[in-house]
């Protein structure tokens, strides 16, 4: 599907160090390795894998008419993870 965005959220591996507690690290982040998070080094086959399609939160434009879909994808914004860089919405209104 060519309106959707695949991204990994939390590591779900159990680690050692935390206690057998799950999530090394809230997001995966691309390291040097290909496939591997820079946070906690793990593959990223342990992070929740989401898919955040089209906003359907219903914006109104300057002419008063209704519409859904402010961006296409959801984009993180780098300061506040969970608001849609392409449409300010939060994520909640992202289909995942």
């Amino acid at each position: 599907m060519e309106d959707e965005k695949v991204i990994y959220m939390e590591c779900c591996k159990n680690h050692a160090t935390l206690r057998e507690k799950t999530d090394g690290c809230q997001e995966f982040m691309w390291g040097s390795k290909n496939l591997e998070c820079a946070i906690c080094g793990c593959h990223r086959n342990f992070h929740r894998r989401v898919v955040y399609t089209k906003c359907n939160k219903i914006h109104v434009s300057q002419s008063g008419s209704n519409y859904v879909d402010g961006c296409m994808e959801f984009i993180p914004d780098p300061v506040n993870k969970n608001l849609c860089d392409g449409c300010k919405c939060h994520k909640s209104f992202h289909k995942e």
